[in-house]
């Protein structure tokens, strides 16, 4: 199963209101709220993204397990699971 929580500030900020009340990332309400919603556990998530703060320290917080995706080595002390391409992916 594949779940998507990701932040705008476009026209879709109603419906996201809607789906996850006024939690937004890296709020681990959002991420365990996605995760009730999808009937996962947070214990069987691997967040990818590209944000330190809210595609990785916020959903660790929230006990989900998580990977920097880091193309250009922005974080290189950051103490955390990275990767610099999709295709370093592995769970």
């Amino acid at each position: 199963m594949c779940a998507v929580l990701a932040n705008s500030n476009g026209g879709d900020a109603h419906l996201k209101l809607d789906l996850t009340g006024p939690a937004s990332k890296p709020d681990p309400r959002a991420y365990l709220l996605t995760c009730e919603r999808a009937g996962i556990a947070p214990t069987e998530v691997l967040m990818v993204g590209n944000s330190l703060a809210h595609d990785v320290l916020g959903p660790l917080d929230a006990g989900l397990d998580a990977v920097l995706l880091d193309r250009h080595d922005a974080h290189p002390d950051a103490h955390v699971r990275r990767i610099d391409s999709l295709h370093d992916l592995s769970w």
